[in-house]
């Protein structure tokens, strides 16, 4: 069965799975349809799991103005789907916020402002994207504007 697959923003799509007993399984409209659940309830539906499965899921700052997600069970870059946060952090910061997934168990961000910080996530983005081996994800920066993220342009 094929997995359903959304695009996301960038080079980024979202997976949907579920624990199974060797692990875990992707989503199929099959799935959809025994569960009862409609595609369009399907995000909604993932965070809210998500949430319930990683309530130690906290930023850490381990650079001033850089937030770092731990404890997401190498899942972090989910977050990137949490409109919620990301308004919360845009008020809190002043201004636009940049976003980096470089790894399955990474998810950075910091404002726009000062540069100096995106210059410092950029690098450490494509640095962590190229030791991550299997586990990388994107080289992108993501820009989170108008309630939704796009590509940073360079």
């Amino acid at each position: 069965l094929l997995p359903l697959i959304d695009t996301f923003v960038g080079d980024l799509d979202i997976r949907y799975a579920f624990d199974a007993d060797s692990g875990f399984r992707y989503l199929s409209e099959r799935d959809l349809k025994t569960l009862g659940i409609a595609r369009a309830q399907l995000l909604r539906l993932a965070m809210a799991n998500f949430r319930r499965r990683y309530p130690k899921l906290t930023v850490e700052w381990p650079i001033a103005f850089v937030g770092k997600f731990v404890n997401g069970g190498e899942l972090e870059p989910s977050m990137m789907l949490d409109a919620d946060f990301w308004e919360k952090e845009k008020a809190r910061y002043g201004g636009e916020i940049v976003a980096a997934a470089p790894a399955r168990d990474i998810l950075w961000f910091t404002g726009l402002k000062p540069i100096e910080n995106v210059r410092n996530l950029q690098a450490n983005t494509e640095r962590s994207h190229q030791d991550a081996g299997a586990r990388a994800i994107s080289k992108l920066m993501y820009l989170w504007r108008n309630k939704r993220w796009a590509v940073l342009e360079a």
